[in-house]
């Protein structure tokens, strides 16, 4: 890795430094206005960071947070919470 780049909103709505061997998606495929991802896989998951926008009425800092971890809930599908490392024979995280 040779550092950091930064990347520029076209609409100049923010920016941000990227590791300079990630990739960028700007096609909005993902629903992301831009997607960044590392140029390998390690242990099967390719490290990402997705930047994504959206218009909210007038919130309080807590109300959207909440919101926001609604919408993280139903995104992963009830999946979220702190992963299990492994079970015991009889099942039970440890």
């Amino acid at each position: 890795m040779s550092g950091f780049r930064r990347f520029e909103d076209p609409e100049k709505l923010y920016q941000l430094s990227i590791s300079s061997d990630w990739l960028a998606d700007t096609s909005g495929r993902s629903g992301a206005r831009v997607a960044f991802g590392a140029p390998d896989a390690v242990m099967g998951f390719q490290a990402n960071v997705n930047v994504v926008m959206q218009h909210v009425p007038p919130l309080t800092q807590e109300e959207f947070l909440t919101l926001s971890r609604l919408q993280l809930k139903v995104a992963s599908r009830g999946q979220w919470g702190p992963p299990k490392l492994y079970q015991d024979r009889r099942g039970l995280a440890k």
